[in-house]
C-alpha cells in the first residue's frame, strides 16, 4: 500500500513539472499560442496520469486477489507441514524408546558397559532415522491398505541402516574386499554384527510403524490425502 501511494505521489509531481516546465519555455511566446499549448499539455498531463494510476490501482486490486488466493493454500501447506512434524515426533519416540532395552542389554552382552558413550550416540542417531522415517512413512502409505507397502517401508530403512553400520574388521584387504570366512567380502564378525543392526532396525522402525498407524486410526495423526495403488491403476488404464 506505502508503495503505490509514493509512486502515485511521484507521478503527480512528475505531472506538475512537466507543466511548469512548458510554461517557462512559451514565456517568449504569443498569448494565444501559449494559452492553446498550455492547454494541450495540461489536458496530455492530466490524461496520462489518469492512465497511470488506474494501472496502478489494477496492479494493486491484481495482487490482493493473489494474496486471498494463496491464503487457502499456505493454510494447506501449514497444516501439512505440522502433521509431518508430528509423524516424525511419534515415529521418533517410539522406536527409540522401544528399542533402547534391546540395544543397552546387547551393549551389556558385548562387555561394553550399560549406558556407555557410544550406546547414546547410536540411539540419537537411531532417533533422527526415525524422525525422517515418520516423515515419508505417513506420505509413503498415504490412506493406502497394503501391508506389503508398511513392511517394505519399514524393512528398507532397516536395511540400510544394517548396511551403514558395518565396519570392515582390521585383517581385510582392500581391491577386491577380502575379509575371510564364509563368504570372504563378509566375515562371520561382519555378518553377526549386520545381524544385529538389522534386528534392532526391523524392531525400531516396525514400532514406528505401528505407532503411526495406531495414530492414524485414532485421528492423532492426519493421513496424506491419495491411494497409492488407485493412482497406479488410474495411470496404466490412462495408457491403455
Amino acid at each position: 500500500m506505502a508503495f503505490f501511494s509514493a509512486v502515485d505521489g511521484r507521478l503527480a509531481a512528475s505531472s506538475r513539472a512537466g507543466v511548469e516546465l512548458f510554461e517557462h519555455n512559451l514565456l517568449d511566446a504569443s498569448p494565444s499560442t501559449s494559452a492553446a499549448i498550455r492547454h494541450l499539455a495540461f489536458v496530455a498531463s492530466s490524461v496520462c496520469s489518469d492512465r497511470l494510476r488506474s494501472s496502478m490501482r489494477s496492479s494493486q486490486k491484481a495482487c490482493r486477489r493473489h494474496a486471498l488466493q494463496r491464503r487457502p493454500q499456505l493454510a494447506i501447506m501449514s497444516a501439512d507441514r505440522l502433521e509431518s512434524v508430528k509423524a516424525g515426533v511419534i515415529a521418533s519416540l517410539s522406536g527409540a524408546f522401544g528399542v533402547a532395552p534391546l540395544s543397552v542389554g546387547l551393549e551389556f552382552l558385548a562387555g561394553e558397559g550399560l549406558l556407555s558413550a557410544q550406546w547414546e550416540l547410536s540411539i540419537d542417531m537411531l532417533a533422527l532415522s526415525l524422525f525422517f522415517f515418520g516423515i515419508i512413512y505417513r506420505y509413503a502409505v498415504r490412506q493406502d491398505e497394503s501391508a506389503m507397502l508398511r513392511q517394505g517401508a519399514a524393512g528398507a530403512f532397516a536395511v540400510v541402516r544394517a548396511a551403514s553400520a558395518l565396519n570392515a574388521p582390521e585383517n581385510c584387504s582392500p581391491i577386491p574386499l577380502q575379509c575371510g570366512p564364509p563368504l570372504g567380502y563378509f566375515s562371520w564378525a561382519m555378518l553377526a554384527q549386520g545381524s544385529l543392526m538389522l534386528a534392532e532396525g526391523l524392531i525400531a522402525f516396525g514400532l514406528a510403524a505401528l505407532a503411526m498407524d495406531y495414530a492414524f486410526q485414532k485421528k492423532w495423526l492426519k493421513q496424506a490425502p491419495g491411494h497409492i495403488s488407485a493412482t497406479a491403476g488410474n495411470d496404466k488404464t490412462g495408457s491403455a
